[in-house]
């Protein structure tokens, strides 16, 4: 899963609040607020940019990714899929 980490970053940043950071960003502050309480379950690419320019920071740091319980990034899901797909692709060579 992907989680957004805009509240950890801007406030690493100096952003005190949601308010703060719609400001700083351009953004409107309904769309800010729910990126601040990790509530939005997706993002464009504006919103990224303007986020990023606003806390000095790159896109990637904006995001992390968790593994599922129980499983590494690296030895879980990822690593299954892939090789899933090297199978599939060998059987119908």
């Amino acid at each position: 899963m992907i989680r957004l980490l805009v509240k950890e970053v801007a406030e690493r940043e100096g952003v005190r609040n949601a308010l703060d950071l719609a400001k700083r960003s351009d953004l409107h502050y309904q769309t800010v607020y729910s990126l601040w309480r990790g509530e939005s379950k997706q993002i464009g690419l504006e919103t990224i940019e303007k986020l990023c320019r606003a806390l000095g920071v790159r896109p990637g740091q904006l995001f992390q990714l968790d593994p599922d319980i129980g499983e590494s990034v690296v030895s879980g899901s990822l690593r299954k899929d892939r090789s899933k797909k090297a199978k599939k692709n060998s059987e119908t060579q």
